[in-house]
């Protein structure tokens, strides 16, 4: 039973609430764009989205900016007469996608600092620039 209402929970969020949010950025309506990560989770937690949808919520939004550029190649070829009124924010999916990437940094720099018995721990400093090293490089 429990199993159940946690699946039906998990498709409203997924089919009803993640649209309606990635539409409510998109529309720039009842909000303000969020800057960080901190304000990212403010929001979908305001509106009972936990963290671990930040990829549905990107692939949505990427969705929608293919839509948007699809919209744009048609009014250059004259296949619209106008652009949609709203289009979704670039900087929305940046900001999912720099949260997503911080996320996934933490967890793996927080398993460098404590596997084996936390020997990597004794260098801070050497292990957390090695890692942003890797991270960061091309």
């Amino acid at each position: 039973n429990d199993e159940g209402r946690a699946l039906e929970a998990a498709n409203y969020i997924w089919h009803e609430l993640l649209p309606l949010l990635t539409k409510t950025m998109k529309d720039n309506s009842g909000h303000q764009m969020p800057v960080d990560g901190i304000a990212v989770t403010e929001l979908l937690h305001s509106r009972g989205i936990n963290c671990r949808y930040l990829g549905r919520l990107a692939t949505l939004a990427g969705a929608e900016e293919a839509k948007d550029l699809a919209a744009q190649k048609d009014v250059q070829e004259g296949k619209l007469s106008k652009l949609p009124r709203r289009v979704m924010p670039l900087c929305w999916l940046e900001i999912l996608e720099c949260e997503i990437v911080a996320r996934a940094a933490k967890h793996v720099l927080d398993s460098y600092l404590t596997e084996n018995c936390g020997a990597a721990a004794l260098r801070p400093a050497q292990t957390i620039a090695a890692f942003l090293s890797a991270l960061l490089s091309t």
